[in-house]
């Protein structure tokens, strides 16, 4: 992400970033900019990244930000899954306004073989982390 991309999606957010309130915003491969804040339970990570995909089905994210009383901050726990779950190449601004991929959120995270750009990582002895379902679901039927 350049750092005029960077500074666009910080201005959009911090427009969406009420007092006491969360606020997210993503940047597509299109170049366009998507903000959102949380509602009530959900965070402003998850809205956004809905949001994104129901205007772009077909595009991809390339840059996710957070705020949270007017300051970036990296992206809960469970949202940090969600953004990996995606794409782990997805860029996430944090703290001091550093720029890492969500890979670097969760290193030792399983990444789905879905997810977009995922590289599987391999364990010693196995082809790959990921067992194709079909694969399992046939185990599962053969032991019944």
């Amino acid at each position: 992400m350049k750092i005029w991309e960077k500074n666009e999606l910080l201005r959009e957010v911090n427009r969406r970033c009420r007092a006491g309130g969360s606020a997210a915003g993503v940047r597509t491969s299109s170049g366009r900019i998507i903000a959102a804040s949380a509602v009530g339970p959900l965070c402003a990570e998850t809205i956004v990244l809905a949001q994104a995909r129901e205007a772009d089905p077909y595009g991809r994210v390339t840059g996710l930000l957070v705020m949270e009383d007017g300051e970036v901050v990296a992206p809960c726990g469970a949202c940090r899954q969600h953004i990996l779950d995606l794409d782990p190449t997805i860029e996430v601004v944090v703290a001091g306004e550093a720029i890492v991929t969500a890979r670097d959120l969760l290193p030792f995270a399983r990444v789905p073989a879905t997810a977009t750009g995922a590289t599987p990582r391999t364990a010693p002895g196995r082809e790959t982390d990921e067992q194709p379902f079909t694969s399992y679901v046939s185990s599962f039927v053969a032991a019944s």
